[in-house]
């Protein structure tokens, strides 16, 4: 008996090592920066049918024009061009969609859910997937890593060339120019926060490489931080402070 327990214990862990390596060894796929956008679209399609999707978008379009400004009469004319295409028929293809999936309430409910986020411009939809089950945001998490590695390994070395030619040729437009380069830093280390609580969907070489972006961005950021208040109380070249004051205000 305890040798047929023993058998049945060493299946279990078989089993589970077998997925677990399965799910390490998935394989990895090198996506664009392409695979990034539309997010909206794309989220879209996998939660809903596919003409209540396109009815969610062409509402939106037809919401898009009536709230365009009409500043000139070659304006007017786009925009009821605009409205003319996106929002003829869209009530009757309101009611038709909503009789034809009345006897699937949780179609209606997931549909009336997203409409209402839409219409009050709040889209949590978008990111909302406490399972992981969604493999759009698997694919756009990924995507979004991968091109925060690629943008993090190109700008950090080229914001040392900023630096070090704005400390050699002293000029306003290179102390703007370096002082833009911290900026982007400062994008991807905001990009980096929106992946960070999604990790888990990341391929493990991805995984480990966005990991060492975050160590490398952080370390420079903290240097040039420490720089530029050193420039500060010398009167360096990072004492005109219009691009730095600009830079801070968006944050």
């Amino acid at each position: 008996m305890k040798q047929i327990m023993h058998i049945k214990l060493l299946v279990i862990i078989t089993l589970f090592l077998s997925c677990q390596a399965l799910a390490e060894d998935r394989p990895f796929i090198q996506y664009k920066f392409e695979d990034t956008q539309n997010l909206h679209g794309k989220r879209l399609r996998e939660l809903l049918p596919q003409d209540i999707a396109e009815f969610i978008e062409q509402y939106e379009m037809c919401q898009h024009w009536r709230g365009e400004p009409a500043f000139s009469k070659e304006r007017a004319a786009q925009i009821n061009h605009g409205i003319k295409q996106g929002c003829t028929g869209i009530e009757k293809t309101q009611i038709e969609l909503e009789s034809k999936y009345k006897n699937e309430p949780e179609i209606i409910s997931r549909y009336k859910s997203i409409f209402s986020e839409i219409k009050n411009d709040t889209n949590t939809f978008e990111t909302n997937d406490p399972d992981r089950k969604s493999k759009v945001l698997d694919v756009y998490y990924e995507a979004e890593a991968q091109w925060i590695i690629k943008s993090v390994s190109e700008q950090i070395p080229q914001s040392k060339i900023d630096y070090k030619k704005s400390v050699q040729e002293k000029s306003d437009a290179n102390t703007c120019i370096f002082m833009n380069a911290i900026y982007m830093l400062q994008v991807q280390q905001k990009y980096l926060k929106r992946v960070a609580p999604n990790i888990d969907r990341l391929h493990p070489i991805t995984k480990e490489k966005i990991m060492r972006a975050e160590e490398l961005l952080t370390e420079q950021l903290s240097s040039y931080s420490k720089l530029a208040l050193t420039s500060i109380r010398t009167g360096g070249p990072m004492t005109s402070l219009l691009c730095y004051e600009d830079m801070n205000n968006e944050k």
